[in-house]
């Protein structure tokens, strides 16, 4: 019996699973995969340890809930349904507590995935802390810059109009 067809589709299959291993791996961002239904930890890569402190012998059998990821709870349960209704989430923001009490700013992608008949959850976090604060050191010196044109011009204006009147 010829079992070549047979031998090359296993080959693919471990060659397949090798990639994704390595691509889940070596990922730089954390990246989780949850039972759907009771959000329990299958996996999580090293970027998830070194980011959160917590081993992955610590995370696994355990939710975000029960390991205190999530600042705001009821973020968790806005990016649980939206998941739930349209099987995938790009760039949801929300708060998570890293390294015990660190506060991050992260944006989570997932998608729902069938994985020996039970549907998971892969989930990529990633730290936007930095562009956030960038963003808001941006905002403040454009309001700071908005506020001393404001106050230039007026100081301007009111010897300008003492002249103009002697004028």
């Amino acid at each position: 019996k010829d079992i070549t067809r047979s031998k090359l589709t296993e080959r693919a299959l471990r060659e397949s699973e090798e990639r994704f291993r390595l691509i889940f791996e070596t990922n730089p961002d954390p990246v989780l995969l949850a039972d759907l239904e009771d959000t329990t930890l299958i996996d999580v890569n090293k970027a998830f340890e070194i980011s959160t402190g917590l081993s992955k012998s610590e995370a696994l059998g355990h939710n975000s809930l029960e390991l205190g990821l999530w600042v705001d709870e009821s973020k968790r349960e806005s990016f649980l349904e939206q998941l739930c209704v349209e099987g995938e989430v790009v760039n949801f923001e929300a708060d998570f507590r890293v390294k015990k009490s660190d506060i991050r700013i992260g944006l989570l992608s997932a998608r729902i995935l069938k994985l020996v008949d039970k549907l998971c959850m892969l989930i990529v976090f990633r730290d936007i802390t930095i562009e956030k604060k960038a963003e808001r050191a941006l905002i403040e010196t454009d309001h700071l810059k908005n506020e001393f044109i404001s106050m230039a011009a007026h100081e301007l204006r009111t010897p300008l109009s003492a002249i103009m009147g002697f004028a």
